[in-house]
């Protein structure tokens, strides 16, 4: 799956309004945006992130990707679901 689509898809999964993000950020979010510091999101919003990408794409997600997901950009959970899905 090309990264450029996942990354789509996570903008979109994280404009869902669970996550109280404002338009803009998600607007302006790219491959280089770090959830943690550039979008604010904690580790709840991890795990509810979490539970959306397996529900998406039918794959696990363990405790220790999950726990480094707030410091990880778009781009890089990008390449972590590629992974998981052409291993």
């Amino acid at each position: 799956m090309a990264r450029d689509l996942i990354i789509l898809e996570l903008k979109e999964i994280l404009s869902q309004k669970s996550f109280y993000l404002d338009e803009h950020d998600i607007n302006f979010a790219d491959e280089n945006t770090i959830l943690e510091e550039s979008l604010g999101l904690d580790s709840l919003d991890m795990y509810e992130l979490a539970i959306e990408i397996t529900n998406k794409y039918q794959i696990y997600i363990d405790d220790k990707d999950i726990k480094r997901f707030k410091y990880l950009t778009l781009g890089e959970i990008a390449d972590c679901i590629n992974d998981k899905l052409f291993p």
